[in-house]
């Protein structure tokens, strides 16, 4: 591949980030820039504002003026949505979704270069999990510590490079998923002969919420992600009673051994949270069809 890209595309590599009134999107940019300062020509940051009110978008606008940065508004309060608004308006042949709470390291953008050099279809770089003083998010940074690193082949979006013909050969993000959108579409890509690649090197920061209460939201939305996909992909199929105890209890028991983890109980909590998610998304779920069939 060559160093600079070659048309159709505008640049090699488009980093998507989305955020939702979080000023911290602030440093996630300026680490992109100051990394990538040599290379402008080759690269662009498209935002999405996802959410929130129309005010904060102008607000980085006029602090990101006559930059390569790129500002997109998306009203609904979607994850998945504004992902796919971020791969429509960006021009890169590779694109990198980064969280809004991250920040890359010092040599990231060498190392994405050499990434991209592979002609490689698909794959994450090392995410380093950064908590607050906070129990809970300590806690939560050790779970998504072990989910990330034992599930290499898993397409998570912080620190994700895609090719983007991949996304022709899979399709974009559901938009129904509001959490857990990328899980949803890992499944939906290992069902393709594409490999997948892990990169030690391409290393980021992700930091963690520090209030408490948006933690226990993000694992109630774990929840109900989860059940939604679990209904999309597992219960395509009338199933047998005992089947479907199997399955439900499959949606609610994939736990791994406590005994791996330092922060065992607050863990456990984090757990009770997301399964309280699954089951609040069940009900509501069935309520929806029940009303459904008397109105219909």
């Amino acid at each position: 591949m060559k160093n600079s890209p070659s048309l159709p595309f505008d640049y090699l590599i488009s980093f998507i980030i989305i955020t939702s009134k979080d000023f911290k999107v602030c440093n996630a940019i300026d680490s992109l820039m100051k990394t990538a300062s040599n290379s402008k020509r080759q690269w662009e940051i498209v935002v999405v504002v996802n959410g929130c009110s129309t005010e904060f978008k102008k607000k980085l606008e006029k602090d990101y003026l006559d930059r390569n940065v790129k500002f997109v508004y998306c009203s609904e309060g979607n994850r998945a949505k504004a992902r796919n608004m971020g791969i429509n308006h960006s021009q890169g042949e590779y694109l990198v979704h980064i969280d809004s709470d991250c920040e890359i390291a010092e040599k990231y953008f060498d190392e994405l270069k050499k990434v991209c050099n592979f002609d490689m279809k698909i794959g994450r770089g090392k995410v380093k999990f950064v908590s607050s003083d906070a129990l809970l998010s300590k806690a939560s940074c050790e779970l998504k510590k072990y989910a990330y690193n034992n599930r290499k082949e898993r397409a998570y979006t912080p620190n994700l490079v895609v090719k983007r013909e991949v996304y022709d050969l899979v399709g974009l993000y559901d938009e129904e998923f509001f959490s857990g959108e990328d899980n949803e579409w890992s499944l939906r890509f290992k069902e393709l002969d594409i490999s997948f690649r892990y990169f030690n090197n391409l290393l980021l920061k992700h930091f963690d919420h520090e209030s408490s209460s948006k933690i226990i939201k993000t694992y109630f939305n774990y929840g109900v992600a989860r059940y939604n996909r679990f209904k999309k992909n597992k219960f395509k199929v009338e199933f047998s009673f005992k089947q479907k105890i199997k399955k439900y209890y499959e949606l609610f028991n994939e736990i791994p051994s406590l005994k791996f983890f330092r922060y065992k109980k607050t863990i456990f909590i984090l757990y009770l949270i997301r399964n309280i998610g699954v089951l609040f998304a069940i009900i509501k779920d069935k309520c929806y069809n029940k009303v459904r069939t008397l109105t219909n």
